[in-house]
Formats: C-alpha cells, structure tokens, sequence
C-alpha cells in the first residue's frame, strides 16, 4: 500500500478519535473500572495480535486464534467446469457475467491508457492514465491537498462488456481500491468516477465486500476489514458455481463415476421453486445489500432473506443499480403467472441476442391482442420491450466528465413490466423519425412536446420529493426531446445546484476535520434547509449539535435519519449512544437492537448494544453481543474486554484473563486501561503475582497515554500487594 494511503487512513482514524472525544465518547464507566471504548464510533484502530509473556499465566483458558475467513466450501473454478461441459462453457465465456471481473491480461479492456489526462472536479486534482512497465495505470496527482503524485496499476475491471462503463480496481498488497477514474465506450472518453465528495481526500475508496462479491464466483474476505482479501483461490466474474453452487463434490463423484449421467452433488435452478430461482438472480439483482453472517454465506436454494436484508429503497436514486428482482416482482405478468422468472427472458449460459426479449414476449402474448394495436403504425407491434420495459436514466450511480457532471452511460431496462403512455410515444416518434416525410412533421412534433413535458413534469415531481439525482435523471430524458433549450438550462441549473451541495458538504467535512463544528454545523443547517429529505445532512448536523451540548436538536436531527431513510441506521446508534452517555441504558439497548435489524452484522452498533447491557448487569445478554461483535470482527479489541469484564462478574475467571489478555495483544500491549481490565482479571482469579505483574506493565504506558488512570493503577497495585502479604 502506497505511504500516503497509509497516511491517510492514519490521519483520518485521529481525527475521529479526536471528534469522538469531543462528543464525550471516549471514556465511560464500567462497573468498578473505567472502561476506555476501544472500539469508537467513528473509528477504530487496530494491530495483529502479538505477544508479551506474562509469567504464571500462559496456559489459563487459552483463546485459538481467530477465524479471519470462511474456508472454501468446495469452489473449483470454470476450468474444471469445462472438463466435462467444455462447450457450454465456451458460449458462456461470452457473456456478461463472465466478463464481470477481467483482468489487463485477458486482453478485454477498452480504453487505450495512452497518455491521457482528466481533470477532477476537485481542484488540483488530475488522473493520468498510461501504460508502465506494460501495466495499465492511473496516476493521481493532488497539487489542491499538496500530497505527491500516486501510481495505481490497473489489476481488474468491472463493466458491462464494452457497452456502458469500465471502471477499474487495484490491489494495494491484500486490499483492494476502486480508482476514481472509468472509461466510457459510448463516447470513447475518460470520466471520473466519484468517491466520497463530502470527503476528498477519499481518493481512492475501499472496494466493499458486498460490491466485490457480486462480480466474482469466489474470494475470501478478510472478516471485519473494508477492503482485505485473500487472493488466492479467488474465481473472477459469475461463473457456473454461482448459480449452482460449489461443485468440489459433484467433480468428485463424476470423476469416479464418468457414466453416471445425473448431475450430482449440484444445485440446478430451474428445478428450485419459482421464489428460490428468483433468490438465485437475487444475490447481486435486488437490494439485498446487508448480509446477516459473512461466516454463514448464501448458497443457490436458500432464501435470500435468511442471508442479506434487503434495503427499502425509498426512491429510485436509493436503489442498488442492478435492482430488478423487485420491479419484475411487481409486473402484471408475474401475477399471472406461476412459471416466469428472470430466465424467462435471459438465458444465463449465452450472450444475449437482440430482440430476445421480444421473442419472450410473445410465448404468452400476440401482437394484435395489444390494445394499442389500432393506434400504432405498422412495423412497430412486434416491440414489446419498447413499450412495456422502456429504458431510462440511471442515477444511482454517476459520473463526472469536463463539465457535465452526475451521468449514467448506461440506460437499463425498467423491470415493471407495465403500460408506459410515454414509452409507446417514444416508440412511434422513433418509428416516424426512420420513415421521415413532411407528412410526418406534425406528429413528429406533437409526440415530441408530449415527451418534452412528460419528463419535466417527472423532474418537477423528482425535485418536490428532494430526489436530486433522480431529477437530473429525468432532465437527461427531456433533453432528448427539447428544441426549445429549456430542459438543457434546467439540467445546468440541477448539475450547478448539486455541485455547489457537495462542495458544502466538503467544506462542512474539513471544518469538521479542522474541530470548527460551529461552521460545519451552520453549514449542514443551510444545507438540510435546502434539502430537508437529505438523511446524511440530517444525521451529521445531529452529531455536531450533540459535540455542541444541545442535545435537543441533537435528538430531533438523529431521529429524522430513519424518518427520511429507513435503512440508514446511522440516526439510530447515535441516539444510543446518547441515551448511553446519559445513563438511560435501557433505551440506549432498544435503539441498538433497531439499529441492528436495519444494519445487520455491524460490529460498532452490536458493540456499543453489548456495553449498554453490561451496564445493565445482564451478562448474557451482553457476552452473546461481544460474541457476534467477533463474529463480525473477529480481531474486535473492545469485545474482548468487555467480555472480560462480564464474566469476571459470573465468576468464570480463567475465561475472563483469556479475554482480557486477547485484548491486550490486539491492542499491542499498548492500552492502559486494557491492561487494567486484565489485571483485575488476574486478581480476581486470585493470580495475584500476574495482576502486580501486569499493572506493573501498565503503569509508563498510562502515565504517556491516560494519565488519568494512573492514580488507579497505584491504588490497586497496594491493595494486591497487601493482599499477597
């Protein structure tokens, strides 16, 4: 990894322990000790577990190292896949889903990385994209932040065959990047693909685990990190075993038994139920971006919903960019019938055809049973696609080139299979543009204004909601329809409007940075003036007014988060945190359990549900949240201790120094207060000489860090020394 991403993250994790103390989050009471929040709110640092020997101790309820990842259940690649189903496999290899995560080396990407230079919509920032050491690269020189200039090589792609976008990923040692910058084939041009904006110095963001999964077959994720992954064994883009499933034991069988000509050992999906085939398209075609227990994946057969939580989705900007389970879900066809599913339409082992989808259509429906049919030219009845699935502006992923800025270059399918008025104008607009004429002009025109103010209308309406993206969305599509140059100035004034609102919202994120929160909290008040849907103004401007000490409008700002977003549980594990400052941890448990069900597996918020029940002396409770605390983190600090602490209590003391002691290695030795959890872990065992031994450690790394407990240390070294006499 590059020292200046290093940097960063290094910067970036003391500005939030910074913040977090300002918000008082820092240091809170448990039982007779003070337990300092290893793992904060904002942040949280870390360090592999060492060791450091502690005498008379060693072998007392030894903790195994940790599971990091989930071993391979039985993964074996689209190569041996091709020993027995070699043509299949070789049609396959056409299609999209195969080509979801390519490498330089397969000779598939587009652009030509010959030199050329995009400047970033932050000033000072430019992308650079060449060719090194026969490597494709991207260099990211930052004149506007003074950082030296950065080289990526080009490691994997995702796109979508050459026909939309390409945008490109980077293994920096085990971690991998997304870099800023995407290729465009339509326009044969380079476009920035934005990070965080509130947060620029996010250049490069972190490839999720959620986003990488879905464009490979397999790769281990390194359990409770961003972005870390094991390499090895990794099967690039949605190959056979995604659909169905691991096949070590189905090649295993074959081969001992090659003539036996029933599949084995596999899953077949057209032979699931109707909802599992669905669930099988649904890991990466629907909204279910939450997974419940990484250590418990998904496996063609199950039920999604046993595996992810799928987002609401309370507007079309909100929606996962490949959403369309959902929507087909919703079609009048679907109700009526008990067979359709999406490969009804698509057939998952070729490339698509055109006029596929037609074809469909026309198993179940004739063209003359269309109601419009009397209305309609000829030519155009057989475009059932057309009319009844109409492309549209995506917006719920964007892009930025020159001066046009928040694009999708690509226009998918709307999966609600429906009647679209504006669709069916569009359709014989087309129709008239092909066959020209002047007897054609007045219609031309009439169909034209129709759409024209269709799409303003749908931007008006967008807007009124606070769904800026969306609106700009429907500003493209007028465009395509204006000759009036109307629709083209409000889409300059959108894209104005929406740059000036990030760029506020940048400089609401370095004020904060710079610990100037009565600016940054005047400029997210303007901001959610403006925009009083915005879930990310609402829930920042809350945490700066509780830093503030008005915890009020603190209250009133977090619990609009969830009014305006449902699956931002942001506003919800604040407000616990609050109600957790203040003693209220009763209240401060019921807004972590909501605050789970809406983000689950998040080891910060059943962390922090695990402290408010320590504090309610309800050790189980708070031992079974440690315990899924780790099973999402698995190197989590802060639930070590806390387990340490609550089964001193239950009197399992050996188990207690176990803990304790895992969490001194995985803070390095180098937490007083850790190290003082694990003392009274000892005492309480009544390993005397140890609890002196490692209070004795702790005292030069309290009296450098948290000097505050060192007055304590001294207290309790006496008292264990009198009790040893």
């Amino acid at each position: 990894m590059p020292s200046d991403v290093r940097d960063h993250e290094a910067r970036d994790h003391r500005r939030r322990q910074r913040f977090a103390q300002r918000l008082g989050l820092l240091v809170v009471g448990i039982a007779a000790v003070v337990l300092i929040v290893v793992a904060l709110p904002f942040g949280r640092g870390r360090s592999t577990v060492s060791s450091t020997p502690i005498s008379g101790i060693a072998a007392i309820g030894d903790l195994p190292a940790p599971d990091l990842v989930v071993d391979n259940p039985g993964y074996v690649g689209p190569r041996v896949c091709a020993e027995c189903h070699e043509a299949r496999c070789v049609e396959f290899h056409g299609t999209r889903h195969a080509m979801a995560c390519p490498t330089p080396e397969e000779g598939r990407l587009s652009p030509p990385f010959a030199g050329e230079t995009l400047a970033s919509v932050h000033p000072g920032r430019s992308f650079r994209m060449s060719v090194i050491d026969d490597r494709p690269t991207v260099e990211i020189t930052d004149s506007g932040r003074a950082l030296p200039s950065r080289v990526f090589s080009v490691d994997l792609t995702d796109g979508l065959a050459g026909t939309g976008d390409e945008v490109y990923f980077s293994w920096q040692g085990d971690r991998l990047f997304e870099l800023p910058v995407a290729w465009i084939p339509g326009s044969k041009s380079w476009a920035e693909h934005p990070s965080n904006r509130s947060d620029p110095g996010s250049v490069p963001r972190t490839a999720t685990p959620r986003c990488v999964e879905c464009h490979t077959t397999w790769i281990q994720h390194v359990l409770g990190t961003e972005n870390e992954y094991r390499r090895e064994g990794m099967i690039r883009g949605v190959t056979c075993e995604k659909c169905h499933g691991p096949a070590a034991e189905h090649v295993a069988f074959h081969r001992e038994h090659p003539r036996d000509m029933e599949g084995h050992g596999l899953v077949v999906p057209s032979r699931l139920p109707r909802d599992r085939q669905l669930d099988v398209c649904g890991q990466c075609h629907s909204n279910a971006l939450h997974g419940l227990d990484e250590a418990r994946p998904f496996r063609p057969g199950d039920r999604l919903e046993d595996h992810f939580r799928t987002l609401r989705a309370t507007g079309p900007e909100n929606d996962h960019v490949a959403d369309q389970v959902k929507y087909l879900r919703q079609s009048a066809c679907f109700g009526r019938s008990d067979t359709m599913t999406c490969t009804t339409c698509h057939d998952p082992h070729r490339p698509p055809v055109s006029g596929d989808g037609d074809r469909s259509c026309l198993q179940c429906h004739q063209p003359q049973s269309c109601t419009e049919a009397p209305r309609l030219p000829d030519g155009v009845l057989s475009g059932c696609v057309a009319c009844h699935m109409p492309t549209f502006n995506r917006v719920a992923v964007t892009f930025h080139a020159g001066a046009d800025r928040y694009f999708f270059p690509v226009r998918p399918h709307e999966h609600r299979i429906g009647v679209y008025p504006h669709a069916r104008d569009e359709v014989v607009l087309e129709h008239l543009r092909g066959r020209g004429g002047v007897e054609n002009a007045e219609q031309m025109t009439r169909l034209a204004g129709t759409l024209f103010g269709h799409w303003m209308q749908e931007a008006q309406r967008y807007r009124d909601d606070g769904q800026c993206f969306a609106a700009i969305g429907a500003l493209r599509e007028a465009v395509r329809f204006d000759t009036s140059g109307v629709a083209e100035a409000d889409l300059a004034t959108a894209i104005a409007d929406q740059t000036r609102f990030d760029d506020d919202l940048a400089t609401a994120g370095s004020e904060m940075q710079s610990e100037n929160h009565v600016a940054a909290a005047e400029i997210l008040r303007r901001l959610l003036d403006a925009r009083p849907r915005d879930a990310r103004v609402a829930g920042k401007l809350g945490t700066l007014n509780a830093v503030l000490g008005r915890r009020s409008v603190a209250t009133e700002l977090l619990e609009r988060v969830e009014e305006i977003d449902p699956d931002d549980a942001y506003g919800r594990s604040m407000l616990g945190w609050l109600a957790f400052l203040d003693g209220r941890f009763n209240e401060a448990a019921e807004h972590y359990r909501i605050a789970d069900s809406m983000r689950p597996n998040s080891a910060e918020i059943l962390y922090r549900w695990g402290l408010s029940l320590l504090k309610l002396n309800d050790w189980p409770g708070a031992l079974d949240r440690f315990a899924a605390t780790r099973r999402a983190d698995p190197r989590h600090a802060g639930s070590h201790q806390g387990a340490a602490h609550a089964l001193s209590k239950t009197g399992h003391h050996d188990e207690a120094i176990a803990h304790a002691r895992r969490a001194a290695e995985l803070t390095g030795w180098k937490n007083a207060d850790v190290l003082l959890t694990f003392a009274e872990a000892c005492a309480g065992g009544g390993y005397l000489e140890d609890a002196i031994d490692v209070g004795r450690k702790a005292l030069p790394v309290a009296a450098e860090t948290q000097p505050q407990l060192v007055p304590m240390l001294r207290t309790r070294l006496d008292q264990w020394d009198g009790s040893k006499r």
